[in-house]
């Protein structure tokens, strides 16, 4: 069913591929703004809140890392879905770009059923998680502290960013402490997606959240072989 209340930014550098993305949403009842550079998405992010963000990092003139940030940033919403729209097509760049803190990934040229498809699983993911916030108890786990209802994530007293997904991962860890997660468990609930436990893109959200944590890494643990708990 279309999404019509659900408004999606385009930051892509190639007229082609802008106008492909424009019909492909349109198409299927979003709202899609799309633009040519990152100035003017960040300015559209700003004014207009949109729900997701796609955005091309090589033709926007910032590389993936800096525009993530800067897209939250604009939006004062460390958690708004960003996915990245790329011509890199390898493990190796797929991986990097989880674990700069995208939301998902697509290649190009793209397939305007996968975008679609992938866009409306992205939102989905965001509002089950933000329904199940409401309900959510705060979590608290020695120095770590996760409030749903807030958004907010800290180790003692330094709050800490996380992505959507990231985000929903240590939720999941830090509701059932000492409970091993496999990472087929992980990526069907975080990716809405079937179970994989060959899914490297949790690896990466791992990778990212103990750089974030530093010092409070050590309570996230590798189960080897199997997957993740909070220890």
């Amino acid at each position: 069913m279309p999404n019509r209340t659900s408004t999606v930014l385009g930051i892509e550098g190639n007229r082609d591929d802008r106008e492909a993305f424009d019909q492909a949403l349109g198409r299927a009842g979003f709202t899609a703004i799309v633009v040519a550079d990152a100035r003017d998405g960040l300015a559209i992010v700003a004014d207009h809140r949109p729900d997701l963000v796609v955005v091309e990092p090589r033709t926007t003139g910032c590389d993936g890392i800096h525009i993530l940030s800067r897209i939250r940033s604009a939006a004062a919403n460390d958690c708004l879905p960003v996915m990245f729209l790329t011509a890199d097509t390898s493990e190796t760049d797929r991986v990097l770009g989880l674990e700069m803190g995208a939301d998902d990934y697509i290649g190009k040229p793209f397939s305007p059923r996968e975008l679609v498809a992938r866009i409306r699983t992205v939102l989905r993911r965001t509002r089950r998680s933000a329904a199940a916030r409401g309900a959510t108890p705060r979590l608290v786990h020695r120095a770590l502290t996760l409030d749903p209802e807030r958004r907010l994530f800290q180790n003692a007293d330094r709050v800490i960013g996380l992505t959507a997904m990231e985000f929903r991962l240590m939720e999941l860890l830090m509701a059932d402490v000492g409970k091993v997660f496999s990472r087929g468990e992980l990526s069907a609930t975080i990716r809405d997606t079937a179970p994989d436990p060959f899914d490297r893109a949790i690896d990466a959200h791992v990778k990212s959240i103990r750089r974030k944590l530093g010092d409070g890494a050590v309570a996230l643990q590798t189960v080897r072989g199997f997957g993740y708990k909070i220890a």
